[in-house]
């Protein structure tokens, strides 16, 4: 299933930040990291030209397990007053990085409650 949700995705005309984050989780869950990678620097790419969400960046650097960046581009999102950062919370792409004590931090920091949050 998850071949052909692929497929899907990447006929997509236009696929937009979260698409792409998300597609990258499916790369690594199909154990092609290099795919994911690809698309992080498309990702990087953007952050210059084009309002990219630091949320986003950071879901990418979260599946590929790189905890590091991925609380720096939390950080950021948290710094740049992101409205997506609430999401993050919950969201599975940061199962791997929500136990870390800067990512509750971050959370905290933000006002963002652990009531809401996925319990591992």
């Amino acid at each position: 299933m998850i071949e052909e949700g692929l497929a899907q995705v990447q006929r997509a005309p236009k696929m937009d930040d979260s698409d792409m984050r998300d597609l990258s989780y499916a790369h690594v869950r199909e154990g092609r990291p290099e795919e994911a990678r690809k698309i992080l620097a498309i990702l990087l790419d953007r952050v210059g030209s084009k309002r990219v969400s630091p949320t986003d960046i950071a879901g990418v650097y979260a599946v590929l397990e790189e905890t590091d960046n991925a609380i720096e581009w939390l950080e950021r999102a948290y710094d740049e007053r992101s409205g997506h950062l609430p999401a993050v919370n919950s969201d599975f792409v940061f199962d791997k990085v929500r136990n870390d004590s800067r990512f509750r931090a971050i959370m905290e920091k933000a006002g963002i409650t652990s009531s809401n949050s996925r319990t591992l």
